[in-house]
């Protein structure tokens, strides 16, 4: 089993680099890139009920904030390097403060607030925030 953010729903969007993650996909990709590995791969999506929608939101508006602090998009161009060392200082800061305004709602989730459900090749539905694959039999 292997995961990876939906490109879609993380820094699309914003032209964001999370520099936790070297590559992001979309289901087509991911799945293309695990048949050259596997001979079967199942994909399914990770989605979260409507307290986790919420959450997801204050988090998107973090990110916001972020972006805001950088209208020349400087972030684009500077090494990765330097990027990996400003941008968790400056994520974990703003997360610090969402985390106080909304620690009700973050304490009280629990895995019964997601659920996985297996992708189809022609749903239109992008609203899941992971990736998650499993493969089997490696070639």
């Amino acid at each position: 089993m292997i995961s990876t953010p939906n490109r879609i729903q993380f820094g699309a969007e914003y032209h964001l680099k999370i520099p936790f993650h070297h590559k992001e996909f979309i289901p087509e990709e991911f799945k293309e890139m695990l048949q050259n590995h596997f001979s079967r791969t199942e994909i399914f999506g990770l989605w979260g009920n409507k307290r986790i929608s919420l959450l997801h939101e204050l988090d998107k508006q973090a990110i916001l904030k972020l972006v805001k602090m950088d209208p020349l998009k400087i972030r684009n161009i500077i090494p990765r390097k330097f990027y990996e060392l400003v941008y968790p200082y400056l994520w974990k800061r703003s997360r610090k403060i969402s985390y106080h305004s909304y620690k009700s709602l973050i304490d009280s989730i629990t895995t019964d607030d997601f659920h996985l459900e297996a992708l189809s090749n022609n749903s239109d539905d992008i609203s899941y925030w992971d990736i998650y694959a499993i493969s089997h039999n490696s070639k």
